[in-house]
């Protein structure tokens, strides 16, 4: 019987068709990948909106509870003072038991300032997730304070969000509103709607530059709800400074209010959102920006959380930053 052979074609792909669907997955990548970089960067922008929405809360209870505001710079335990210790702590170290951190703030030895043993080793070694940016992130070592440095990712003690210390207009005298360095305490002089108006602040000259004093987390006194005459929806309290390189004067660890003349975790608004690092600026009056698109987020003293574009125009900062300079931010401006 004859043996019939038939040719069979194997089945599979030429060559051409491979290249086709390989470049058929390769523009349906770059399709997709913007749009899921875009659905992380909105769940990071997310999660850093509710951290400082946490702290801004955390201010009012704290407020709420002592009467006051926390300040720039503080003594945690009467003790400290006592002692004559330079007030060190920053405004963060005293909102721990507001935050569900009562566990860190008993650990701590309260008697004494952060750079006194145990406490700087302690502190080093405590995370708290809810101080740092999500968007945020560097390959350059972070200053740890009282010497030595760490690579950015293995540090879980950097904080990203400063308090307010209020609107530095010194820095520019031709705007509506400034810093009279020639007075002793400074005044702030503001031009409103039908003449101008003079107002004494605490705008103290200090190593790192001028305190400007007329926000809410401030040094020298204690800042009370009603001395909020601009209104609590209108002034900041809190907000991010994550951009740009972490070089020592900016990325400092979370409890540290102060080091010599200068305040490290909270700031004057003297800058454009975005603009203002250090050397350029001087230690007390760096800008506010972040790695998120745009802008960056300022908590309100009521508690909310506003996005603020990076093309705000300077004034409008400036109105948000001091609390009872009764300026007006006008119908045209926009944030």
């Amino acid at each position: 019987m004859a043996v019939t052979m038939r040719n069979r074609r194997s089945e599979g792909f030429t060559l051409v068709e491979l290249l086709v669907v390989i470049a058929i997955i390769g523009v349906l990548v770059g399709l997709l990948l913007p749009a899921v970089q875009a659905a992380r960067e909105a769940a990071r922008r997310m999660s850093c909106q509710n951290n400082l929405r946490q702290i801004g809360l955390a201010c009012q209870n704290y407020a709420g509870a002592q009467g006051h505001f926390p300040p720039a710079n503080g003594h945690l335990d009467k003790k400290q003072e006592e002692l004559g210790q330079v007030p060190r702590w920053g405004y963060l170290a005293f909102l721990l038991p507001y935050i569900e951190q009562g566990n860190v703030r008993d650990s701590l030895d309260t008697n004494y300032e952060w750079h006194v043993e145990p406490n700087l080793s302690l502190l080093r070694q405590i995370p708290i997730a809810g101080f740092k940016c999500p968007s945020y992130s560097t390959t350059q070592p972070v200053n740890l304070a009282e010497g030595g440095t760490v690579e950015y990712e293995d540090s879980p003690s950097a904080s990203h969000y400063w308090g307010v210390m209020g609107a530095n207009t010194q820095r520019d005298p031709t705007l509506a509103y400034f810093c009279d360095d020639q007075s002793s305490p400074y005044t702030m002089e503001s031009t409103v709607t039908g003449g101008s108006r003079r107002q004494v602040v605490e705008c103290v000259e200090e190593d790192g530059g001028p305190l400007a004093n007329n926000g809410i987390i401030i040094r020298q006194e204690d800042v009370k709800f009603s001395s909020i005459s601009d209104g609590t929806t209108n002034t900041f309290i809190t907000g991010e400074a994550a951009f740009g390189s972490p070089d020592d004067q900016k990325t400092r660890p979370w409890w540290v209010g102060s080091h010599f003349n200068f305040s490290y975790t909270s700031k004057n608004v003297g800058w454009s959102i975005n603009t203002g690092t250090w050397p350029g600026a001087n230690r007390n009056d760096q800008g506010f920006g972040s790695d998120h698109p745009g802008g960056c987020h300022f908590a309100m003293a009521d508690g909310s959380v506003q996005f603020f574009n990076e093309n705000v125009e300077l004034r409008v900062l400036f109105s948000f930053a001091s609390r009872q300079a009764g300026e007006q931010v006008g119908d045209g401006a926009s944030y």
